[in-house]
């Protein structure tokens, strides 16, 4: 549910005023060397609103700011 959470939390701080970027991360599946992980989080300013946890873990490959 990831991805559904950050695209809400950032239309919600958009709707606020408030700026934001969403992250969308890759790491390789440690039970299957072949497949990939994906994870998106959302910050505004240093927080990390959504997808915190683990979040470190992931390769950012794309990253989307809006003001």
């Amino acid at each position: 549910m990831c991805f559904e959470q950050a695209l809400t939390a950032a239309k919600m701080l958009k709707k606020r005023k408030l700026s934001s970027t969403i992250y969308f991360g890759v790491q390789k599946d440690a039970e299957h060397k072949t497949k990939l992980k994906a994870h998106a989080w959302v910050r505004s300013g240093e927080i990390t609103l959504t997808g915190a946890s683990g979040h470190k873990k992931f390769n950012v490959v794309a990253y989307f700011g809006q003001q």
